[in-house]
């Protein structure tokens, strides 16, 4: 009830914003926003992420290699923009101390300098750019927020100073203390290791080393501000736009319980425009755009994060598999493959009422399924090794081991499936029309096909697929058959930017999908995809996808 009540709430604030910014003058902007440099902010965020990946490296001694580092960083991220009060940092703490080789004082003392130096640094820029900027108005110079924050950044640098050097005996008082609670003792323990971490510091070399690439981090942030709301059509000057980033900083301290911490960010944001002379509404319409834009680059790599960590970090599963049978054979359980499992669900929806055929049945997944559902099913394959898993996996289906060219039948079915079948076939048309055949009058064809001709890549070839389909191209020439089309779909949208990577610039020959099976299940990226098609792709219509759906019917001009 409370994660209801939160997502409620965070929906109500995000469309009180909306209502309140002004949705003309925010579709404006939108309208407006110059891709281009939106692709070059994109690049600024991947440097920011990078340069805090290496400040973290450098802080953990190299102990952790740059790419691990990285997914951890860019996960940490994306949790930090979602959840309030900084509690994101927590999935930090939690993922570095996997590493075996990291003791707990140097996960948390990496954790807390970063942090140390991050609040320093900001407090700087607040400073020096709200003194260029406002050095004509000397009652706001001299206020006593002003005053409040010089005082913290003298005594930021005093404590720091203090700590580091009495490191030794703080680590000892800690290691003196006895509780009889063991998360207390636990507590003492870290904190004994924390201090004696902080050694690394003591040096003057690696403390200006750490400082600079901590200014580095803000630096880029800053420049990346800068290019958002400049790709927004608004042109602020560098200082300027120092200005306005410690604010998203000041945003996420505040301890507001709500998803993506909407409204905080906006409200404080827009205070720092507002106070360079920005209308209140286009202000509100610059921070809203900023923080989509933050939560979006985020969420990106939070993908490829999960990927590379599920996929690329642990080489759990056989890249030496080059078809699908190979790789089906060595599935747990078929009903585990989040893929195909919410896939099928969601194109049984649009089963017309009567019997059904399954061309391409593989290993019978969706044939098991409608028979859950008492729908009279049948279905075709032509690989014998897949009709033999289906046996085993489901127990004797309707299967039948033939293809498409060479099923004969006098019967005449209702619903006709083909998921992921027209891609195989050298002659897809000849196919299609026999398929069509087979339907009764008014009957319904639901195909699933490979999306996006331009993505077709090293795998599509490992696969022996002929091609990948253009919805425009295929709705045309399914309209030329007679065809009556109800709906076209994207569908998969989190596949689309890893399968480019993947298999357009690194052309990699592998099973990518390897993570959907049995053995993953109990992994957080296998929970969080299947999430994700369940109750997100099967849901909402994102308008783009690795894959296309077609449901089609038979009219008076079928062929």
């Amino acid at each position: 009830m409370k994660i209801i009540a939160t997502a409620a709430t965070t929906v109500i604030v995000a469309y009180l914003l909306w209502r309140f910014s002004g949705d003309s003058g925010l579709f404006e902007i939108l309208k407006n926003i110059n891709p281009v440099i939106v692709v070059l902010a994109f690049f600024l965020y991947i440097l920011n992420l990078v340069a805090k990946t290496l400040r973290f490296r450098f802080v953990l001694r190299n102990k952790i290699s740059l790419k691990k580092l990285l997914s951890i960083v860019s996960i940490h991220s994306f949790w930090n923009n979602i959840l309030p009060f900084r509690s994101g940092e927590i999935t930090y703490l939690y993922m570095v101390n996997e590493e075996k080789n990291i003791s707990n004082g140097e996960n948390v003392t990496s954790l807390v300098l970063a942090r140390v130096f991050d609040l320093l640094i900001v407090l700087t820029f607040f400073l020096i750019s709200g003194f260029f900027i406002f050095r004509q108005n000397p009652s706001f110079l001299a206020s006593t927020p002003l005053t409040f924050i010089v005082s913290i950044l003298i005594s930021g640098v005093v404590i720091l100073w203090g700590i580091v050097f009495y490191r030794h005996e703080l680590s000892r008082f800690f290691s003196g203390l006895s509780f009889k609670n063991s998360f207390l003792n636990k507590f003492s323990r870290i904190m004994a290791e924390t201090f004696l971490a902080l050694e690394q510091i003591k040096n003057f070399k690696r403390l200006a080393i750490l400082a600079t690439l901590s200014l580095f981090v803000w630096v880029l942030d800053t420049l990346f501000v800068l290019v958002i709301l400049l790709s927004a059509g608004f042109d602020f000057s560098l200082i300027e736009a120092a200005f306005i980033g410690v604010f998203p900083a000041l945003a996420s301290l505040i301890p507001i319980n709500l998803i993506g911490n909407f409204g905080a960010f906006e409200g404080t944001v827009a205070g720092g425009l507002v106070l360079l002379s920005v209308s209140i509404e286009d202000a509100f319409n610059l921070s809203f755009i900023l923080h989509i834009q933050i939560i979006l680059f985020s969420f990106l790599f939070f993908v490829w994060a999960f990927w590379y960590r599920n996929f690329f970090g642990k080489r759990t599963f056989d890249y030496q598999a080059k078809t699908h049978t190979e790789f089906y054979s060595n599935l747990n359980n078929p009903e585990e493959d989040f893929r195909n499992n919410n896939l099928a669900d969601f194109v049984l929806n649009f089963l017309r009422k009567g019997n059904l055929l399954d061309i391409g049945a593989g290993l019978g997944l969706l044939v098991s399924k409608a028979l859950q559902k008492n729908i009279e099913v049948k279905g075709i394959e032509p690989d014998k090794k897949l009709v033999d898993l289906s046996e085993k996996f489901f127990g004797k289906l309707d299967i039948n081991q033939v293809s498409i060219e060479q099923y004969d039948s006098q019967k005449r079915f209702d619903n006709i499936i083909m998921i992921d079948v027209l891609e195989c076939l050298e002659d897809y048309k000849k196919n299609l029309i026999k398929a069509i055949s087979l339907l009764n009058k008014e009957g319904r064809l639901i195909l699933v096909v490979p999306a996006l001709p331009s993505l077709y890549g090293s795998r599509d070839k490992m696969m022996g697929y002929f091609r990948r389909f253009s919805k425009k191209e295929l709705s045309r020439e399914l309209e030329d058959l007679g065809l009556k089309i109800i709906k076209v779909r994207y569908w998969n949208m989190l596949g689309v930017l890893p399968y480019w990577i993947l298999y357009k610039v690194l052309k990699r020959e592998s099973h990518f999908e390897s993570i959907r099976g049995g053995k993953n299940k109990k992994g957080i990226f296998f929970k969080v995809l299947n999430f994700w098609f369940k109750y997100i792709e099967n849901k909402i219509n994102l308008g783009f996808g690795l894959s296309l759906i077609f449901v089609v019917e038979k009219s008076d001009q079928t062929m």
